[in-house]
């Protein structure tokens, strides 16, 4: 008692203590050393990185891209048995057929020119998407994120029991919960207003939601009635969870227009689109992500909307 009385009288032996005990246990039980996001043998790629699934998809990509540049040939073969940990029974099985097949009918011949996701270094999720090499990243799409037939069967699913017309619908991906620890998100009448111009423009138009904020969801119906429908959006901790997320992701590609927030899900819907047309981006840099300085953040940037919907949505209703 006269040991705990004295280090809580006198706090800096207490963490002296701490620090020693603390300095002893990386000595006896040191960290497991932090493996690359992937790494490449003679024909194959082994993809280490494990996270939410589009972040996998995401490092899949990346990965595939620098092995496409670095041995001037497509991989033939890329283990993702470290990835996805959180959705599998095994931990050691590979999973990533289930999302995507590897079409390997289309062939990637090695024409000279690297290949880059962004024309901006930095964390893809967070770039202007208007800066995207569709054109040289599109091929690398087909080939190896291909959906399954499970993930088909669930767009289909979607696209019946919506009864959805791409060509009068345009998707908002509106994301809330924890995601404002890495971004800025806007308000939900900042976006709504966004949707309200593009509806004056063009009164047939109807939106497809998909968001994980029940106020904006709520918001969004009072606003637009029965033109408003919207995807069930799940928590994705269930593989089938992930996978629905992974067919509607899909489907929100394919509206003739696209109003999102800033995130992976959000840069997959442009990859699988193949393009950033019809679309309009929200994009505001927090100054520290996790932690770390973000080398993008510009405290006088004002300008917080992307895409070439912006031109569209700045001229006057007919």
């Amino acid at each position: 008692m006269k040991v705990k009385f004295f280090i809580k009288e006198i706090p800096f032996i207490g963490n002296f203590f701490l620090a020693i005990y603390a300095a002893l246990y990386k000595v006896l039980y040191p960290p497991a050393p932090l493996l690359p996001h992937y790494e490449f043998k003679e024909d194959s790629i082994i993809v280490n990185h494990t996270a939410g699934c589009f972040s996998c998809y995401t490092i899949r990509l990346e990965a595939i891209l620098n092995y496409y540049d670095s041995f001037q040939k497509p991989p033939l073969n890329i283990d993702c048995s470290k990835q996805f940990q959180q959705y599998k029974e095994i931990l050691s099985d590979d999973i990533s057929s289930i999302f995507f097949i590897q079409n390997n009918e289309f062939n990637l011949a090695w024409d000279s020119s690297l290949k880059y996701l962004n024309t901006s270094s930095g964390d893809e999720q967070f770039l202007n998407y208007q800066n995207i090499n569709y054109e040289n990243i599109s091929p690398f799409i087909e080939k190896y994120f291909t959906p399954s037939n499970v993930v088909t069967k669930k767009i289909q699913h979607i696209e019946q029991s919506l009864s959805i017309n791409y060509s009068t619908t345009c998707g908002i991906r509106y994301r809330g919960s924890d995601k404002s620890i890495e971004t800025i998100q806007p308000k939900i009448t900042e976006i709504l207003n966004k949707a309200l111009l593009l509806k004056n423009k063009f009164p047939q138009l109807k939106f497809l939601l998909l968001s994980d904020d029940i106020k904006f969801i709520d918001k969004a119906q009072i606003l637009f009635g029965e033109d408003c429908f919207v995807i069930q959006d799940d928590n994705h901790n269930k593989l089938s969870e992930v996978i629905n997320f992974t067919a509607s992701v899909i489907v929100m590609s394919k509206c003739k227009y696209l109003m999102t927030t800033s995130g992976n899900a959000e840069l997959w819907m442009r990859l699988f689109r193949g393009n950033n047309l019809g679309c309009l981006q929200w994009l505001r840099q927090k100054k520290y992500i996790h932690g770390v300085k973000n080398q993008h953040y510009n405290p006088g940037d004002t300008k917080f909307w992307h895409g070439e919907l912006t031109q569209l949505l700045s001229t006057p209703s007919k």
